[in-house]
């Protein structure tokens, strides 16, 4: 029995040491595990502020000695900096605060932080955390490498519509150059063929003239007839006719005839100014007529009222009688006005050296360009002249040569492609201004437009071109923005000089760009008024090394 002794003895000193060291290493970072050991051995424990010493076995008692906590690493009792440190072995460490030791939460995985304290019971789930942060993980990295591969190709999808566009603005000057000589070649081959168009007009138009020249018989007419028709037709359309007409007669007669050409302007000029007693005389009349008509129908409204309904309308026929005469007088004094139109017309053409051959040339081509065949048959027959009414020419002969409107479009549609080369030059240039980043893995989001509604608005952003809100811009394309040194140049897009309706400013546009599977809008702020950010991922951001 006394020889078992020492040996119970000593298990007993071991399960001593071996309890204390537990303890004292409670909730201790491995890091610091030798300065609480160290203290076993010399029994006691000294603050890491160096300011006081005390027993080991104070050392996780539940007591705060130390200022700074670090005798009570396992405990709450110091809510200081020091902490609690949960080993979690199988998953990864973590530091707590000592206020969140011993509160009946498990907050370690392995549950040390609970350990010896009533009512909480911390079952070790370290290993099922591990497992569900592998799978994560894992998930992470398969979305992170399908993002790599989208950005893979959309660099490859970059270089290749780069090279694409220097091809193709390579080939565009032998383009234009051949498009140049076939759009020469085309306008040759038209100049002909509207030529041609031309002369079977002329031909056509021709033989309109000449079937009702003949049916007016013009020829006929006398001098003081033919005068007549030209002095009327020369005033049908006032300043336009008169000016057609001395052209004509420059025309056939020479420039040398003695010829007033202001006078003949003047007479052109159609009557106006101010109105003639005649004139005032008929409104007066009508003026009066109105009044009589209107106090007969009142009379006749009135019951028993016949007799004075009989000399209202006594009154009527008589105003009616002064109207007739007035418009009698202002129609005669406006003939005699017209007539001195026409004698100031032909006195300023010298109408008395002209003969009645030259007459009938000069007015049969001033009916023909002004447009007035038909009042020329008119003015013909009114002048005991053939009635070639049922001959008139159409006022404009249409004749279309199949060959030269064929030309036409043949050498429209050249022109056409031409503007589109030029356009897509333009277009090709415009592409180089951009910064597509350092692989032109951005190239692909050109032309391309994302949606998100927020609250009531809904937003698109057009990388490198637009954004907006609703229909309002809400800024253009300014480019990337690079925050300090240390950010990647390609994580923030500008977008400024938006719509100004309703902000003190020009609406502006930030847009912070971060790693995606796809691209999409991913959050929409109005920080302040007017200023919007974005929150924007894409499979381009993805530059992450898994590690």
């Amino acid at each position: 029995m006394y020889r078992l002794m020492p040996f119970l003895l000593l298990l007993l000193v071991g399960a001593v040491v071996s309890t204390s060291e537990g303890l004292v290493t409670r909730g201790v970072q491995v890091k610091d595990h030798e300065k609480y050991l160290s203290s076993l051995s010399s029994g006691v424990f000294q603050c890491f502020d160096g300011r006081i010493t005390i027993p080991v076995d104070q050392v996780n008692d539940d007591y705060c000695d130390c200022v700074d906590g670090s005798d009570e690493p396992g405990t709450s009792a110091c809510n200081v900096a020091v902490g609690f440190w949960c080993k979690n072995d199988g998953f990864r460490p973590e530091h707590l605060a000592s206020s969140r030791v011993g509160d009946g939460i498990c907050d370690c995985c392995d549950g040390t932080d609970e350990a010896g304290h009533r009512g909480a019971k911390c079952e070790n789930s370290c290993a099922a955390k591990a497992a569900l942060l592998a799978q994560e993980e894992a998930a992470r990295r398969q979305r992170i490498e399908r993002a790599r591969g989208a950005r893979e190709s959309a660099k490859e999808q970059g270089k290749k519509a780069q090279e694409e566009r220097k091809a193709k603005l390579a080939a565009i000057p032998g383009t234009m150059a051949d498009l140049e000589r076939r759009i020469q070649d085309a306008q040759i081959f038209l100049q002909n063929q509207e030529e041609f168009e031309r002369q079977e007009k002329a031909a056509k138009e021709k033989e309109v003239q000449d079937r009702f020249t003949g049916a007016l018989q013009l020829g006929q007419l006398g001098k003081a007839q033919l005068e007549s028709v030209m002095s009327d037709l020369a005033l049908s359309k006032n300043e336009e006719s008169g000016e057609a007409m001395t052209d004509i007669i420059k025309t056939v007669l020479g420039a040398g005839h003695d010829m007033d050409d202001t006078g003949v302007l003047s007479a052109a000029l159609p009557l106006g100014g101010d109105k003639t007693e005649k004139q005032k005389a008929l409104d007066e009349a009508r003026e009066q007529l109105r009044v009589a008509e209107e106090e007969l129908g009142r009379k006749q409204a009135i019951p028993g009222g016949e007799a004075d309904a009989a000399t209202a309308q006594a009154d009527v026929d008589t105003k009616k009688k002064a109207v007739e005469t007035a418009e009698a007088e202002e129609a005669a004094e406006k003939g005699t006005r017209e007539k001195d139109r026409k004698e100031s017309l032909l006195q300023a053409v010298n109408a008395e050296t002209i003969s009645a051959d030259q007459l009938v040339e000069i007015t049969f081509k001033l009916a023909m360009k002004i447009n007035q065949a038909r009042l020329l048959a008119d003015l013909v027959k009114q002048n005991g002249g053939a009635d070639a009414t049922g001959a008139v020419p159409e006022d404009n002969t249409q004749h279309t040569r199949p060959e030269a409107e064929t030309a036409r479009k043949d050498l429209e549609a050249l022109k056409g492609e031409k503007r589109q080369t030029e356009e897509s030059q333009r277009a090709l240039e415009d592409e180089d201004k951009f910064d597509y980043g350092p692989d032109l893995e951005y190239y692909v989001l050109k032309g391309q437009c994302f949606h998100k509604g927020h609250g009531e608005h809904s937003y698109e952003l057009c990388p490198f071109g637009t954004s907006k809100q609703g229909g309002r811009s809400i800024g253009q394309w300014a480019g990337w923005h690079k925050q300090t040194e240390w950010h990647s140049p390609y994580r923030m897009m500008k977008f400024t000089n938006g719509d100004r309706f309703g902000c003190p400013d020009a609406r502006e546009l930030t847009v912070n760009v971060d790693c995606g599977e796809t691209a999409a809008i991913t959050k929409v702020e109005e920080p302040s008024m007017c200023k919007y950010s974005m929150n924007f991922v894409c499979p381009q951001a993805c530059t992450e090394d898994l590690g």
